[in-house]
């Protein structure tokens, strides 16, 4: 689970899909106010995840899916992305840039 850094106190779903919108990486903690970042590996795991978005564009082409079936492979795609990214937030106390 994510946790606060300096409070240790366990975000809700609700406060780490928050993080999402947030364009900079830069969070507060909720409950204590400290300054707190998405770490590192998160930045690149998120990274790699955000790829099933165009796969699921991409994958029913060769394969002649009609436009009825594509539409909802690739709302559940994004679905998917957003349940999993909202999964792997994990916080540090120092701001950390992805290689």
């Amino acid at each position: 689970m994510t946790s606060c850094t300096k409070c240790q106190t366990e975000w809700s779903f609700k406060n780490k899909a928050v993080t999402l919108k947030r364009i900079t990486g830069e969070l507060k903690c909720p409950y204590c106010g400290e300054e707190q970042f998405l770490s590192k590996k998160a930045q690149l795991q998120m990274g790699v995840s955000n790829m099933i978005i165009p796969a699921t564009m991409l994958l029913p082409l060769p394969f002649d899916i009609p436009l009825p079936i594509h539409l909802p492979i690739i709302l559940l795609g994004i679905a998917a992305v957003i349940i999993l990214n909202i999964g792997l937030v994990k916080l540090s106390d120092k701001r950390e840039y992805p290689v």
